[in-house]
């Protein structure tokens, strides 16, 4: 317990943190208690020792129980949604069923705090993906290909309008709506990139929307070992799907990690994904594609920018900003 609250205690920002969307408190002995009492009533074994605690768009730790096992709790803010998480571990629990290299969901969604949680068996991380663009293209297509056979009711569906041009930030101190200021040049892209998305109206699928290298495990022969993030699940457009992931699939989310890719990795992407599918995209879908990817650097531009504005002290990145002021003339076209 005293590690897995230190744990906390080191992970915990000044300002807005995840731990109080999802706990509301910011004390890291009551927040490990709630995390050991939900393992007793939800997986009955408490909590031995714990590896880690991060905190995004959910709080996740590694834990390992007085029973043996090792576990990854996933506690989620409420605004994640119990029918979407529900479907979600479905989705992940099938895949696992079939040797997808996901994690076995094993407990969840129950109540912790004033969010809700779940439980998986440890799926060790191997270590960051040394993959190439055309390796990560194809698994994406492999992953729709599944999963287009799999219940989808339940997942979300992202419905983004003018007036909602973005979805909630993964954690509290983007603070999108408080900074605003100056970043209107983004957000009327984001809305030129919106319209055009609607042009695409075939058959969602199912697809991951955080297609990255911080998500997505692969070696260098382009064997895949390891997807995280099964919360990033959705129903979406194929095109949607394809698009956010042109632009995300090299980010680690590291400050010193790879930048979005230019015009020619974002078409590139998509030309690698085309290959491996095996009903290509149509013309439309393509437009649509880029314009997904478009409003992708909007998001993260966005993002960058709401940073920027709430911790000033820190070296924040500008790549997606920058790719986005360079490209943005030819995604639209």
């Amino acid at each position: 317990m005293a590690a897995l609250a230190d744990l906390i205690a080191k992970s915990l920002w000044d300002g807005p943190s995840q731990e109080e969307a999802v706990f509301a408190t910011r004390a890291p002995a009551t927040i490990a208690a709630l995390v050991d009492d939900w393992c007793v009533d939800h997986l009955a074994s408490s909590v031995s020792s714990a590896q880690f605690w991060t905190a995004s768009s959910a709080c996740v730790s590694g834990l390992t129980l007085a029973d043996d096992r090792a576990v990854v709790v996933k506690c989620y803010p409420a605004s994640a949604g119990v029918v979407h998480v529900t479907a979600v571990l479905e989705v992940q629990a099938r895949l696992a069923d079939t040797g997808y290299p996901c994690a076995r969901p094993i407990g969840g969604p129950h109540p912790i705090g004033v969010g809700v949680a779940t439980a998986e068996t440890d799926r060790p991380d191997p270590g960051m993906s040394h993959t190439t663009r055309a390796h990560s293209a194809k698994a994406l297509a492999q992953l729709v290909d599944r999963c287009r056979r799999l219940p989808a009711a339940g997942l979300s569906t992202p419905m983004l309008t003018s007036a909602t041009l973005y979805p909630d930030a993964h954690h509290p101190v983007y603070d999108l709506d408080a900074t605003s200021d100056g970043a209107a040049w983004i957000d009327a892209l984001a809305v030129r990139a919106l319209a055009s998305l609607g042009m695409d109206r075939a058959e969602p699928v199912i697809g991951h929307l955080d297609w990255s290298a911080r998500n997505v495990r692969i070696d260098r022969g382009g064997f895949l070992m390891a997807v995280y993030d099964w919360a990033s699940l959705a129903v979406a457009p194929e095109s949607v799907v394809v698009g956010r992931a042109a632009v995300n699939w090299c980010l680690t989310g590291e400050a010193a990690g790879p930048a979005a890719p230019d015009l020619a990795g974002v078409e590139g992407f998509l030309e690698d994904y085309d290959g491996a599918i095996t009903r290509p995209l149509t013309g439309v879908q393509w437009r649509a594609a880029k314009a997904a990817a478009l409003w992708m650097l909007c998001y993260l531009a966005r993002l960058e920018h709401a940073l920027r504005a709430a911790r000033p002290q820190l070296s924040t990145s500008s790549a997606a900003t920058t790719t986005l002021r360079r490209d943005y003339d030819a995604l639209l076209r």
